[in-house]
């Protein structure tokens, strides 16, 4: 029995830490204020809304049927779909930012379970842009190569510090990165490598929130200051 007391009052302590607030790596969705500080303000900076489809443009509303409409038919021949209480569960939802009035005006942004898209209002194109990052081998980052194929087409020029900074909260607005407090006490910090622009976090926060390892970006531009790639580093540290 004594060689079980350290083990309990060490749960007891962890319990009381917990009720304390101080392991917050799962809590509710963050906000960047205007000095780049990543707050919690019990939202994001993105928005996930549900369709009207009663209002959305008719090109984008037959592609979006005849795509889940395939997923759902993929879907029911896996095995998943013959576990008790499945659920077909994907849907259409569109993301909203206030950078994309800024560097992308002519789209919008819808997202489901495993794919996103971005449809063009004027020309109607639909451009499917992935769901995130991936690496292989050896490579040394982690790349998007729909999105940098995307975006390269789009002369986006970015020139200073502020717009390396807001460009990338688009980016990771996109593809709905950092929802959890934690992030509370990081700062968006931008410098420029050659034609590299290098987005990280600076942490200005307590010690006990300091764990977190968050991505380093890298906007990757030409010679006029166009985006032509956006990558994570993958070593963090």
């Amino acid at each position: 029995m004594r060689n079980k007391i350290p083990i309990i009052i060490f749960l007891i302590a962890i319990l009381a830490l917990i009720s304390l607030g101080l392991f917050s790596y799962f809590k509710k969705p963050t906000n960047v204020n205007e000095n780049n500080v990543v707050q919690n303000k019990n939202g994001s900076r993105y928005e996930l809304l549900t369709i009207d489809w009663s209002k959305v443009d008719p090109v984008w509303k037959t592609f979006a049927e005849q795509h889940i409409e395939r997923m759902r038919q993929a879907e029911s021949n896996t095995p998943r779909s013959k576990l008790p209480g499945y659920k077909f569960d994907r849907v259409f939802v569109e993301i909203k930012n206030p950078f994309i009035s800024k560097f992308l005006p002519n789209y919008q942004f819808y997202t489901e379970k495993y794919f996103t898209f971005a449809f063009n209002k004027g020309s109607k194109e639909i451009t499917s842009i992935a769901n995130g990052w991936g690496a292989v081998g050896d490579d040394p980052y982690y790349r998007n190569q729909e999105f940098s194929d995307f975006i390269k087409t789009q002369k986006i020029q970015i020139t200073d510090k502020q717009n390396a900074i807001e460009f990338l909260k688009l980016v990771e607005d996109i593809y709905r990165w950092f929802d959890s407090d934690n992030v509370n006490y990081w700062r968006f910090k931008a410098e420029k490598e050659n034609n590299i622009w290098v987005v990280r976090y600076e942490y200005i926060g307590p010690p006990e929130n300091s764990i977190m390892l968050p991505p380093v970006w890298e906007i990757v531009t030409n010679g006029q200051n166009y985006v032509t790639e956006v990558r994570q580093q993958r070593k963090r540290f």
